[in-house]
């Protein structure tokens, strides 16, 4: 589930609301997911080492941007 999340918001390219991902993760998998599992990947993988999103707002989540190696350069 966690990956399915994680593509989903990093093909969004920006903030995405909760029922949006979800929706977005039900097409990927081609299958009915539980929206209790996403709001668990998304509400425990905003913070701390392991962080892939950020809570933008209540209800509203980002992919976290990774630096690049280009980007590291300037």
């Amino acid at each position: 589930m966690l990956d399915a999340v994680t593509n989903v918001l990093q093909r969004a390219g920006g903030p995405l609301r909760v029922r949006d991902v979800h929706a977005a993760v039900e097409e990927l998998i081609g299958a009915p997911v539980p929206l209790s599992s996403v709001n668990e990947a998304l509400s425990t993988h905003t913070s701390g080492r392991n962080q892939r999103f950020c809570r933008v707002r209540y209800g509203l989540y980002e992919a976290v941007r990774r630096p690049t190696i280009d980007s590291q350069r300037d």
